[in-house]
Protein backbone atom coordinates (compact mmCIF):
# COMPACT_ATOMS: atom_id res chain seq x y z
CA UNK A 1 0.00 0.00 0.00
CA UNK A 2 1.07 3.56 -0.65
CA UNK A 3 2.39 5.35 2.39
CA UNK A 4 1.13 8.81 3.36
CA UNK A 5 3.74 11.35 2.21
CA UNK A 6 6.66 8.90 2.36
CA UNK A 7 9.35 11.27 1.08
CA UNK A 8 11.21 11.46 4.41
CA UNK A 9 10.23 8.13 5.93
CA UNK A 10 12.76 5.30 6.38
CA UNK A 11 15.56 7.53 5.07
CA UNK A 12 19.13 6.22 5.26
CA UNK A 13 20.90 9.34 4.01
CA UNK A 14 20.38 12.68 2.27
CA UNK A 15 23.18 14.39 0.36
CA UNK A 16 23.63 17.25 -2.08
CA UNK A 17 24.49 16.13 -5.61
CA UNK A 18 24.14 19.41 -7.49
CA UNK A 19 23.34 23.07 -7.13
CA UNK A 20 19.60 22.39 -6.91
CA UNK A 21 19.54 18.60 -6.44
CA UNK A 22 19.64 16.24 -3.50
CA UNK A 23 19.80 12.46 -3.37
CA UNK A 24 17.77 10.51 -0.82
CA UNK A 25 18.64 6.87 -0.08
CA UNK A 26 16.12 4.70 1.76
CA UNK A 27 16.34 1.69 4.03
CA UNK A 28 14.31 -0.43 1.61
CA UNK A 29 14.98 -1.40 -2.02
CA UNK A 30 11.39 -1.79 -3.23
CA UNK A 31 10.10 0.43 -6.00
CA UNK A 32 8.42 3.35 -4.24
CA UNK A 33 4.65 3.47 -4.30
CA UNK A 34 4.79 7.19 -5.10
CA UNK A 35 6.93 6.74 -8.23
CA UNK A 36 6.22 9.58 -10.67
CA UNK A 37 4.79 12.02 -8.13
CA UNK A 38 6.24 15.51 -7.71
CA UNK A 39 6.71 16.87 -4.18
CA UNK A 40 6.69 20.63 -3.62
CA UNK A 41 8.10 22.00 -0.38
CA UNK A 42 7.56 25.45 1.10
CA UNK A 43 7.61 27.43 4.29
CA UNK A 44 4.22 27.05 5.94
CA UNK A 45 4.14 30.68 7.11
CA UNK A 46 1.92 32.79 4.84
CA UNK A 47 2.53 36.28 6.17
CA UNK A 48 1.52 38.36 3.14
CA UNK A 49 -0.08 38.08 -0.31
CA UNK A 50 1.76 38.53 -3.58
CA UNK A 51 -0.48 41.52 -4.41
CA UNK A 52 -3.37 43.21 -2.63
CA UNK A 53 -6.47 45.02 -3.89
CA UNK A 54 -8.03 46.72 -0.86
CA UNK A 55 -10.96 49.14 -0.50
CA UNK A 56 -10.94 49.75 -4.25
CA UNK A 57 -13.34 49.87 -7.21
CA UNK A 58 -13.16 49.23 -10.97
CA UNK A 59 -9.83 47.39 -10.84
CA UNK A 60 -8.64 45.41 -13.89
CA UNK A 61 -5.62 43.10 -14.02
CA UNK A 62 -5.03 42.32 -17.70
CA UNK A 63 -2.50 40.10 -19.50
CA UNK A 64 -0.14 39.84 -16.54
CA UNK A 65 2.23 36.97 -15.79
CA UNK A 66 2.58 35.84 -12.19
CA UNK A 67 5.60 33.54 -11.97
CA UNK A 68 5.77 33.12 -8.20
CA UNK A 69 3.38 34.11 -5.42
CA UNK A 70 4.51 33.62 -1.86
CA UNK A 71 1.68 32.52 0.41
CA UNK A 72 -1.63 33.79 -0.91
CA UNK A 73 -1.67 35.18 -4.43
CA UNK A 74 -3.48 38.29 -5.67
CA UNK A 75 -5.87 39.02 -2.81
CA UNK A 76 -8.86 41.36 -3.07
CA UNK A 77 -10.90 42.45 -0.06
CA UNK A 78 -13.74 44.96 0.50
CA UNK A 79 -13.53 45.95 -3.16
CA UNK A 80 -15.91 45.93 -6.12
CA UNK A 81 -15.81 45.48 -9.89
CA UNK A 82 -12.54 43.55 -9.90
CA UNK A 83 -11.67 41.93 -13.25
CA UNK A 84 -8.84 39.48 -13.93
CA UNK A 85 -8.48 38.78 -17.66
CA UNK A 86 -5.84 37.10 -19.79
CA UNK A 87 -3.48 36.58 -16.84
CA UNK A 88 -1.10 33.66 -16.43
CA UNK A 89 -0.25 32.07 -13.09
CA UNK A 90 2.56 29.66 -13.97
CA UNK A 91 6.13 29.00 -12.93
CA UNK A 92 8.73 29.68 -15.66
CA UNK A 93 9.20 26.54 -17.77
CA UNK A 94 12.96 26.40 -17.07
CA UNK A 95 12.76 27.13 -13.33
CA UNK A 96 12.45 23.57 -12.10
CA UNK A 97 9.32 24.55 -10.16
CA UNK A 98 5.92 23.06 -10.90
CA UNK A 99 3.62 25.68 -9.42
CA UNK A 100 3.59 29.46 -9.12
CA UNK A 101 2.24 29.31 -5.57
CA UNK A 102 1.13 27.14 -2.67
CA UNK A 103 -2.25 28.65 -1.81
CA UNK A 104 -5.10 30.45 -3.56
CA UNK A 105 -3.92 32.38 -6.61
CA UNK A 106 -6.86 34.83 -6.52
CA UNK A 107 -8.49 34.94 -3.07
CA UNK A 108 -11.41 37.38 -3.05
CA UNK A 109 -12.27 37.60 0.62
CA UNK A 110 -15.10 38.67 2.82
CA UNK A 111 -14.52 37.60 6.41
CA UNK A 112 -17.47 36.86 8.64
CA UNK A 113 -17.77 38.80 11.86
CA UNK A 114 -18.02 36.93 15.13
CA UNK A 115 -19.87 38.25 18.10
CA UNK A 116 -21.62 37.36 21.32
CA UNK A 117 -24.75 38.98 22.72
CA UNK A 118 -22.69 41.90 24.17
CA UNK A 119 -19.53 42.89 21.09
CA UNK A 120 -22.57 44.03 18.41
CA UNK A 121 -25.55 46.64 18.91
CA UNK A 122 -28.97 45.19 18.08
CA UNK A 123 -32.42 46.67 17.62
CA UNK A 124 -34.14 43.68 19.18
CA UNK A 125 -33.34 40.67 21.32
CA UNK A 126 -31.64 37.71 19.71
CA UNK A 127 -33.63 34.42 19.47
CA UNK A 128 -33.27 32.17 22.47
CA UNK A 129 -31.46 29.51 20.45
CA UNK A 130 -28.45 31.73 19.82
CA UNK A 131 -25.97 31.35 22.66
CA UNK A 132 -22.26 31.92 22.91
CA UNK A 133 -20.52 33.02 19.71
CA UNK A 134 -22.48 33.86 16.56
CA UNK A 135 -21.24 34.48 13.02
CA UNK A 136 -22.59 37.56 11.25
CA UNK A 137 -22.38 37.97 7.48
CA UNK A 138 -22.77 41.33 5.75
CA UNK A 139 -24.95 40.18 2.84
CA UNK A 140 -24.77 43.61 1.18
CA UNK A 141 -21.09 42.98 0.36
CA UNK A 142 -21.36 39.55 -1.25
CA UNK A 143 -20.21 39.58 -4.90
CA UNK A 144 -21.47 38.20 -8.17
CA UNK A 145 -18.82 35.97 -9.70
CA UNK A 146 -17.98 34.96 -13.27
CA UNK A 147 -15.12 32.54 -13.96
CA UNK A 148 -15.07 31.91 -17.70
CA UNK A 149 -12.65 30.26 -20.18
CA UNK A 150 -9.63 29.63 -17.96
CA UNK A 151 -7.21 26.72 -17.66
CA UNK A 152 -6.38 25.36 -14.19
CA UNK A 153 -3.52 22.86 -14.47
CA UNK A 154 -1.55 20.96 -11.79
CA UNK A 155 -2.81 23.17 -8.97
CA UNK A 156 -1.69 21.54 -5.67
CA UNK A 157 -4.98 22.43 -3.97
CA UNK A 158 -8.39 23.37 -5.46
CA UNK A 159 -8.95 25.03 -8.77
CA UNK A 160 -11.80 27.30 -7.61
CA UNK A 161 -13.15 27.84 -4.10
CA UNK A 162 -16.27 30.00 -4.15
CA UNK A 163 -19.06 30.88 -1.70
CA UNK A 164 -21.32 33.82 -2.44
CA UNK A 165 -25.08 34.06 -2.12
CA UNK A 166 -25.26 36.12 -5.31
CA UNK A 167 -25.05 34.65 -8.82
CA UNK A 168 -21.97 32.52 -9.53
CA UNK A 169 -21.16 31.38 -13.09
CA UNK A 170 -18.30 28.93 -13.76
CA UNK A 171 -18.32 28.25 -17.48
CA UNK A 172 -16.11 26.80 -20.24
CA UNK A 173 -13.05 26.25 -18.05
CA UNK A 174 -10.64 23.32 -18.14
CA UNK A 175 -9.45 21.77 -14.88
CA UNK A 176 -6.49 19.39 -15.23
CA UNK A 177 -5.07 17.34 -12.36
CA UNK A 178 -5.97 19.59 -9.47
CA UNK A 179 -4.59 18.18 -6.23
CA UNK A 180 -7.98 18.36 -4.53
CA UNK A 181 -11.49 19.21 -5.76
CA UNK A 182 -11.61 21.17 -9.01
CA UNK A 183 -14.51 23.31 -7.74
CA UNK A 184 -15.00 23.57 -3.98
CA UNK A 185 -18.06 25.26 -2.46
CA UNK A 186 -17.54 25.47 1.28
CA UNK A 187 -19.48 27.54 3.81
CA UNK A 188 -17.62 27.96 7.07
CA UNK A 189 -18.30 29.83 10.30
CA UNK A 190 -16.15 27.72 12.57
CA UNK A 191 -12.58 27.66 11.25
CA UNK A 192 -11.71 30.23 8.56
CA UNK A 193 -14.72 32.46 9.28
CA UNK A 194 -14.84 33.56 5.68
CA UNK A 195 -17.96 32.38 3.88
CA UNK A 196 -21.70 31.79 4.03
CA UNK A 197 -24.14 29.85 1.82
CA UNK A 198 -24.59 29.84 -1.95
CA UNK A 199 -27.98 30.40 -3.57
CA UNK A 200 -27.36 30.53 -7.34
CA UNK A 201 -24.44 28.58 -8.80
CA UNK A 202 -24.20 27.51 -12.46
CA UNK A 203 -21.37 25.15 -13.48
CA UNK A 204 -21.69 24.75 -17.23
CA UNK A 205 -19.60 23.54 -20.16
CA UNK A 206 -16.40 22.81 -18.22
CA UNK A 207 -13.86 19.99 -18.62
CA UNK A 208 -12.62 18.10 -15.57
CA UNK A 209 -9.57 15.86 -16.09
CA UNK A 210 -8.55 13.52 -13.26
CA UNK A 211 -8.85 15.74 -10.17
CA UNK A 212 -7.38 14.49 -6.91
CA UNK A 213 -10.73 14.91 -5.12
CA UNK A 214 -14.36 15.17 -6.18
CA UNK A 215 -14.58 17.22 -9.36
CA UNK A 216 -17.29 19.36 -7.74
CA UNK A 217 -17.46 19.38 -3.94
CA UNK A 218 -20.36 21.09 -2.15
CA UNK A 219 -19.05 20.90 1.39
CA UNK A 220 -20.50 23.27 4.01
CA UNK A 221 -18.82 22.74 7.34
CA UNK A 222 -21.99 22.45 9.43
CA UNK A 223 -22.00 19.65 12.02
CA UNK A 224 -25.81 19.20 12.10
CA UNK A 225 -27.99 18.77 9.01
CA UNK A 226 -31.68 19.70 8.89
CA UNK A 227 -33.94 19.10 5.88
CA UNK A 228 -35.75 22.37 6.59
CA UNK A 229 -32.53 24.38 6.70
CA UNK A 230 -30.06 23.12 4.11
CA UNK A 231 -26.99 25.35 3.93
CA UNK A 232 -26.62 25.61 0.14
CA UNK A 233 -29.25 25.74 -2.59
CA UNK A 234 -29.74 26.44 -6.27
CA UNK A 235 -26.81 24.57 -7.85
CA UNK A 236 -26.98 23.67 -11.56
CA UNK A 237 -24.35 21.34 -13.10
CA UNK A 238 -24.88 20.91 -16.82
CA UNK A 239 -23.09 20.20 -20.11
CA UNK A 240 -19.77 19.36 -18.44
CA UNK A 241 -17.27 16.65 -19.37
CA UNK A 242 -15.73 14.57 -16.59
CA UNK A 243 -12.74 12.23 -16.97
CA UNK A 244 -12.23 10.77 -13.49
CA UNK A 245 -10.04 8.24 -11.72
CA UNK A 246 -11.51 6.93 -8.48
CA UNK A 247 -13.36 10.13 -7.48
CA UNK A 248 -16.99 11.22 -7.93
CA UNK A 249 -18.12 13.90 -10.36
CA UNK A 250 -20.21 15.47 -7.59
CA UNK A 251 -19.98 15.12 -3.81
CA UNK A 252 -22.60 17.24 -2.05
CA UNK A 253 -23.71 17.79 1.54
CA UNK A 254 -26.61 19.78 3.02
CA UNK A 255 -27.69 21.25 -0.32
CA UNK A 256 -31.22 21.78 -1.61
CA UNK A 257 -32.18 22.07 -5.27
CA UNK A 258 -29.25 20.40 -7.05
CA UNK A 259 -29.82 19.90 -10.79
CA UNK A 260 -27.33 17.60 -12.56
CA UNK A 261 -28.06 17.00 -16.24
CA UNK A 262 -26.58 16.63 -19.73
CA UNK A 263 -23.09 15.80 -18.44
CA UNK A 264 -20.61 13.30 -19.87
CA UNK A 265 -18.77 11.08 -17.35
CA UNK A 266 -15.85 8.73 -18.01
CA UNK A 267 -14.70 6.79 -14.93
CA UNK A 268 -11.32 5.07 -14.79
CA UNK A 269 -9.61 3.12 -12.06
CA UNK A 270 -11.39 1.80 -8.98
CA UNK A 271 -15.15 1.53 -8.69
CA UNK A 272 -16.54 4.83 -7.46
CA UNK A 273 -20.04 6.36 -7.42
CA UNK A 274 -20.50 9.17 -9.90
CA UNK A 275 -22.64 11.09 -7.41
CA UNK A 276 -22.44 11.19 -3.61
CA UNK A 277 -25.20 13.01 -1.71
CA UNK A 278 -25.34 13.61 2.04
CA UNK A 279 -28.41 15.24 3.55
CA UNK A 280 -29.41 16.77 0.22
CA UNK A 281 -33.03 17.48 -0.74
CA UNK A 282 -35.04 18.30 -3.86
CA UNK A 283 -32.32 16.80 -6.06
CA UNK A 284 -32.69 15.90 -9.73
CA UNK A 285 -29.91 13.77 -11.18
CA UNK A 286 -30.00 12.71 -14.83
CA UNK A 287 -27.46 10.07 -15.84
CA UNK A 288 -28.09 8.17 -19.07
CA UNK A 289 -26.03 5.71 -21.04
CA UNK A 290 -25.61 8.15 -23.92
CA UNK A 291 -24.05 10.77 -21.65
CA UNK A 292 -21.67 8.60 -19.66
CA UNK A 293 -19.06 5.90 -20.16
CA UNK A 294 -17.36 3.69 -17.63
CA UNK A 295 -14.70 1.04 -17.53
CA UNK A 296 -16.12 -2.50 -17.00
CA UNK A 297 -15.10 -2.52 -13.32
CA UNK A 298 -17.04 0.65 -12.50
CA UNK A 299 -20.46 1.13 -11.00
CA UNK A 300 -23.06 3.82 -10.56
CA UNK A 301 -24.28 4.82 -7.15
CA UNK A 302 -25.98 7.57 -5.22
CA UNK A 303 -25.78 7.95 -1.45
CA UNK A 304 -28.06 10.07 0.71
CA UNK A 305 -27.25 9.86 4.40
Amino acid sequence: MARPEPLFEDVRSIRVVGERDIRIDYEYADEPADLGLVYSMRSTTRDHPGALVLDSAEVTLSRMRFRFLHGFGVAAQTSRDVTVEGCQFQAPPDSGRHSAGFADFIPVLRLLGTSCRARLPLRRELPDGLVGWTAVENVTRTPTVQIVRNIFRNVPTRGVLVTSRRAVLIEENRFEHTGMASIYVSGDAAEWWESGPVRDVTIRGNEFVEPGGPAIHLDPRNTQCDQRRAVHSGVLVTENQFVLDGVPALDAKSTRGIRFRDNSIVQRGQETPDIILRSCFDVRIELDSAGRKRAPSGGLGEINA
